[in-house]
């Protein structure tokens, strides 16, 4: 998961967000108690890994031109991957390949579509309403200049 995650080139900011995957990712690398603890007989380096991944994230989150969550260009901006993806030939050659892609049957992928419509439909409503009627903030009352 973290491999496919840091080569991946089809991760819009709208998929990032929506799914919190840092949360998943997290939850990997604390399989084994908490966050300083290390890992009995951890062969994969995920703790390691998993920063790294955070890291690259979070300077990708800072960089200028990374769309809001509800502009429609989250949908078609991706975030570049942590690591250039690769295959290894039967004669040993390294060969740097287009990141890991979601591969889906047919009818996989129609009912993707299916859902991903339903939850864009709500998703343009709900945001729709919160530009129209934004909400108070909690605890914000006017000063008084005099």
């Amino acid at each position: 998961m973290i491999q496919s995650l840091a080569t991946r080139t089809d991760l819009s900011w709208r998929i990032y967000e929506e799914t919190d995957i840092r949360t998943t990712v997290t939850s990997a690398a604390e399989r084994g108690g908490y966050r300083d603890e290390p890992i009995a007989n951890e062969p994969f380096f995920i703790p390691a890994r998993v920063e790294a991944l955070h890291k690259h994230w979070t300077e990708l989150g800072k960089a200028s031109g990374v769309p809001e969550r509800w502009e429609d260009e989250s949908d078609t901006t991706f975030l570049k991957p942590l690591l250039q993806a690769h295959s290894i030939e039967p004669d040993g050659q390294i060969v740097m390949v287009e990141g890991h892609k979601l591969i889906l049957t047919s009818e996989q992928s129609s009912e993707a579509d299916r859902v991903y419509r339903e939850w864009r439909k709500k998703y343009d409503w709900e945001a729709s309403y919160l530009k129209d009627h934004p909400p108070t903030p909690m605890a914000w009352h006017p000063v008084s200049t005099s």
